[in-house]
């Protein structure tokens, strides 16, 4: 099972992972966040990170957040 991983490629820290999931070739399901439409407000994406930031990686249910 590959890890979501959600993203906004305006920020310089998904930008970064992204690359690296790239380069490392470490299978993943894309799920873009539009920061600028302020769908990282919405009540599914605070579930998986209160704090409300990109970005965000869940592996089989560990949810892995930029803090």
């Amino acid at each position: 099972m590959a890890l979501k991983f959600y993203y906004d490629l305006m920020s310089q820290p998904c930008r970064a992972l992204y690359i690296f999931l790239k380069m490392t070739g470490i299978p993943y399901e894309a799920h873009e966040i539009a920061l600028r439409k302020m769908e990282h407000m919405t009540d599914d994406f605070k579930k998986l990170n209160p704090l409300k930031k990109v970005p965000v990686i869940d592996d089989a249910g560990f949810v892995l957040t930029e803090r």
